[in-house]
């Protein structure tokens, strides 16, 4: 009996071995073609390059848009910058749409982590000088202002056991780690098919238009809601980088005072600044020093020298179903968010025209 079992069990162990070797050739095979230009469509998220390169793409894009005359300068220009956090909480199609009689808005918002990295981004902003915003909201949270998240400060503990060996696990399969890439970069590139076949047979129907320097920023976590023990986890790496701590952000000086010159460089370009502290979960929020926010406000008036910087604080603004995790709001979330931060938009009063229109620009 036992002999017929095995027996009839062989061609599935043959056919199953046969489907893992092919895996390991598709996988090696892909890891290969990663090192080529093969590839290069393929942006690397991973490491915030295919978010910087997707960015400047973006801004180069406006610049010549104006320049060519595609889009008439009547309208004040808004960019919404920073890293993930802002990345997924804000709607920029939603701006357009529903701001779209006075307003132009642009995303300029990667990956990162801390000060360091919202800089790198507002650098790709300033590189273009032809561009000038009239008003700017830079994202941020409490805790991307401690000078424990810059780079070279913060040693995340090496995983242990289970989680050490799932880690590898992900690192070893190609399509696991660039899943997300896969997966937005197919999408859009469908979208674009999509749409020159309607430019083509003339078809007048609503498509998104991934080439437009005006589209929505890319939201690529992947999931609505992230498992609890994520949050479990992120409360943990919080609490080793000294957010749940005040005197860990009275005693960073580089972070602050290196998001502060950004903002008075943009205020220089004759940009208004409005710092946001995008929303956070409780289990984050619970945890953070009850006066943090008030502190980091005055900090940032301080170092910036600009008494009447607008710091909103909307870390309380959303419920915790919006979050897929402690610090970046799912698609619910983002229309919750986005709306609120509308009205303080429309609540702006201005007196000179756009810094875009004509008046304004270079002889």
């Amino acid at each position: 009996m036992a002999f017929v079992q095995t027996s009839s069990l062989r061609p599935l162990i043959r056919l199953g071995a046969w489907l893992l070797l092919w895996a390991v050739v598709v996988n090696v095979a892909l890891y290969g073609l990663s090192a080529t230009t093969l590839l290069d469509w393929l942006p690397d998220r991973q490491t915030g390059t295919g978010f910087a390169d997707d960015n400047r793409q973006r801004i180069q894009g406006a610049e010549n848009e104006y320049e060519k005359h595609v889009v008439i300068p009547n309208k004040r220009l808004g960019a919404i910058v920073g890293i993930s956090n802002i990345r997924e909480a804000v709607d920029v199609d939603m701006l357009n749409q529903q701001l779209g009689h006075d307003w132009r808005f642009i995303g300029v918002a990667g990956a990162g982590a801390g000060a360091a990295s919202i800089v790198d981004n507002v650098r790709l902003l300033e590189e273009e000088k032809q561009l000038r915003p009239d008003l700017v909201i830079v994202g941020t949270t409490p805790l991307q202002l401690l000078d424990s998240l810059l780079p070279g400060a913060y040693t995340p503990p090496a995983p242990t056991g289970v989680a050490r060996a799932k880690q590898a696990a992900k690192e070893l399969l190609w399509m696991n780690s660039r899943r997300r890439d896969v997966s937005v970069s197919s999408e859009r590139a469908l979208l674009d098919v999509r749409s020159r076949l309607f430019e083509a047979f003339r078809v007048h129907l609503p498509t998104a238009d991934t080439r437009t320097p005006w589209r929505s920023m890319m939201r690529v976590m992947g999931s609505e809601r992230f498992p609890d023990q994520a949050f479990l986890d992120g409360v943990r790496w919080a609490r080793s980088v000294g957010a749940f701590d005040m005197s860990s952000y009275q005693h960073s000086t580089k972070a602050p005072e290196m998001l502060a010159r950004t903002l008075r460089d943009l205020a220089s370009r004759g940009a208004r600044v409005i710092v946001v502290f995008t929303p956070e979960h409780s289990m984050l929020r619970s945890g953070e020093p009850r006066a943090v926010g008030a502190y980091l406000q005055q900090r940032l008036r301080q170092e910036t020298g600009m008494t009447e910087l607008v710091v909103l604080d909307y870390r309380s603004a959303i419920p915790d179903d919006g979050f897929v995790d402690l610090v970046h709001l799912n698609k619910k979330g983002s229309a919750r968010f986005t709306p609120l931060l509308m009205q303080n938009i429309r609540s702006q009063r201005w007196s000179d025209p756009p810094l875009m229109s004509e008046s304004n620009l270079p002889n």
